[in-house]
């Protein structure tokens, strides 16, 4: 099916909210958060009202801890700040900087995966703020890095130049683990801004401006198409064999096949998060939407 027969979504419900640049649900499903201007503001599913916010500025990334108890939020110089996953309440925790980078992930309750453009993956500790690096990439800068929906896999991207001609390769790792090994593919490289996302299985998805491509487990390109304007986000839901991709005029749900299911006219799409039950979805932008999926 192409974008343009693509049928609506079958949403239950469907509200429009604040601007936002990201958002995380909680895992119970019940509340989720936003990063605004200059708040990180905790809303209620149900009644679709404010329960707390807190004063943060430069706000990137947030992503709450599995058992939902804390919130941990990165700015743009790469600081980390704990909140409590309740009451927003700011926690005694180093907010050491490792540098600017891509978005960060929450793995346990108390691990934190980061990244830096740098090239560097770091482990956080939520208890002391302590940092351990697991990845240095000599010669290559990150330029984005995603966890699974079960948490139990982490994706990272990163590019270099070599002459005029960039090149892309996607690093992928099992969590928590040992082996200090990582698996590695090449990502075919095309501008800037590009986005991954790791399924539960491995199966990556990637896109980079108006090129979408699907790697299975093994690192193997398995499909590749062409999508309609600056793609922005993309996001795998977790219990079903499908992603969202948002560009700047609509949101697209697709198959692992890379046919398209259903397109939502939106304007101004950012940032895209799902419940970790895949029946609620978050789109982030300039007039956010939160919704119900009914299927």
């Amino acid at each position: 099916m192409t974008e343009r027969e693509a049928p609506e979504p079958n949403f239950e419900w469907q509200r429009s909210c604040d601007r936002a640049f990201d958002a995380a649900f909680a895992p119970d499903g019940k509340s989720f958060a936003t990063i605004g201007e200059r708040t990180v503001v905790l809303w209620e599913v149900d009644r679709k009202e404010r329960i707390a916010h807190t004063r943060l500025t430069h706000s990137s990334s947030l992503d709450f801890t599995p058992s939902g108890s804390h919130l941990v939020v990165k700015n743009t110089s790469g600081e980390v700040t704990l909140l409590d996953g309740r009451t927003m309440e700011t926690l005694p925790v180093s907010t050491r900087t490792f540098g600017e980078g891509p978005r960060h992930a929450a793995v346990d309750d108390e691990t934190v995966l980061d990244v830096n453009w740098g090239g560097h993956a770091i482990s956080r500790s939520l208890s002391d703020g302590s940092i351990e690096v697991i990845k240095r990439l000599e010669g290559w800068s990150a330029a984005s890095f995603t966890r699974s929906p079960d948490r139990k896999r982490i994706a990272l991207l990163a590019e270099r130049r070599t002459g005029k001609k960039p090149e892309g390769v996607v690093f992928t790792k099992q969590w928590p683990t040992t082996d200090d090994s990582w698996q590695r593919f090449g990502f075919a490289w095309t501008s800037f801004s590009p986005k991954i996302a790791i399924a539960n299985d491995g199966t990556v998805v990637g896109v980079n401006l108006d090129k979408l491509t699907i790697h299975d487990p093994g690192g193997e390109r398995v499909g590749e198409r062409e999508v309609s304007n600056f793609a922005h986000s993309i996001a795998w839901r977790p219990g079903a064999d499908e992603f969202v991709l948002s560009t700047s005029d609509a949101v697209f749900c697709m198959t692992r096949e890379l046919d398209v299911r259903w397109k939502l006219a939106h304007d101004d799409c950012q940032g895209l998060s799902f419940s970790e039950d895949g029946t609620m979805l978050f789109v982030a932008g300039g007039s956010s939407l939160l919704a119900k999926l009914a299927d």
